[in-house]
């Protein structure tokens, strides 16, 4: 298969040799490139919209939420019920009822008002779609794609059923030319996302307040979590700190700049954080 990348000041897919990429090696037929993202160099099918690759990233990404959305209930518990947690974890709105509501509300605002104060009034309506809540996302997803192919909706929708529903249909859906597949794939992935942040389960640094070292000469620049070592590995012969006391808040402007968690915890206080 030949190699090539998506170069962005030419704007086309690039062979090794610098050559626009046009014909497949190893059959000599026309290149047909993945279509799910610009920068995916993957050749599919003449008939394939979608590379495996990328549809296997959506479908760990839609496993992931199925999975951390029943871990959400016990975060809401923990945390409190102001939480982004509990949001996410209550239930969703139901799309159907939702826009039905959201239209009789615009047809309303339209009878009722003089036309210079519609745009006034229209930014008070919620959105027609919540792009974070994972009921509301999965669920859409398969109203709509059960009513463009003829399917029958379960008499209760659920997370996890929509979840199941977007999978075993995720190759159809990723090679149909009638659906929006890179809308689909990115709803997918910023649900993922929001849900992991709001657990504290993803790879990002956990930031903290500005280091106090640089706010002196004039620069804001956040502290960042240092973990101490903890593993399961029965060969290791680290120490493993099974509570605060070993992390470290760090500077990422000055690694310099160090405080333990107990200094760094008496400095929020004495800020009244």
């Amino acid at each position: 298969m030949t190699s090539c990348r998506y170069d962005k000041d030419a704007k086309d897919y690039l062979r090794a040799d610098g050559e626009p990429c046009r014909v497949d090696d190893y059959d000599g037929k026309p290149t047909t490139h993945c279509s799910a993202q610009r920068t995916c160099s993957q050749h599919v099918g003449a008939d394939e919209l979608t590379c495996p690759r990328c549809m296997a990233r959506t479908r760990g990404n839609l496993r992931k939420v199925a999975s951390l959305s029943a871990l959400m209930l016990a975060e809401a518990i923990d945390v409190g019920v102001e939480s982004a947690a509990a949001n996410l974890a209550g239930p969703g709105g139901d799309y159907a009822i939702f826009s039905a509501r959201r239209m009789i509300a615009k047809r309303w605002i339209f009878e009722h008002l003089p036309e210079a104060k519609w745009e006034q009034a229209m930014t008070n309506l919620l959105d027609d779609d919540d792009d974070r809540h994972p009921y509301s996302v999965l669920t859409r997803w398969q109203m709509m794609l059960s009513e463009d192919w003829g399917h029958d909706l379960p008499a209760k929708l659920s997370i996890t059923g929509a979840a199941a529903y977007l999978e075993r249909n995720l190759s159809r859906l990723a090679n149909d030319p009638e659906q929006d597949w890179p809308l689909f794939a990115a709803e997918v992935r910023k649900v993922h996302s929001h849900m992991e942040a709001v657990l504290h389960n993803d790879t990002r640094p956990e930031r903290g307040a500005p280091c106090p070292d640089c706010r002196s000469d004039g620069h804001v620049v956040r502290l960042h979590r240092v973990y101490g070592h903890w593993c399961e590995g029965s060969d290791c012969m680290r120490f493993h700190h099974a509570d605060t006391s070993d992390d470290r808040w760090v500077c990422s402007r000055n690694r310099a700049h160090v405080w333990t968690h107990a200094a760094y915890s008496n400095y929020l206080e004495e800020r009244g954080a």
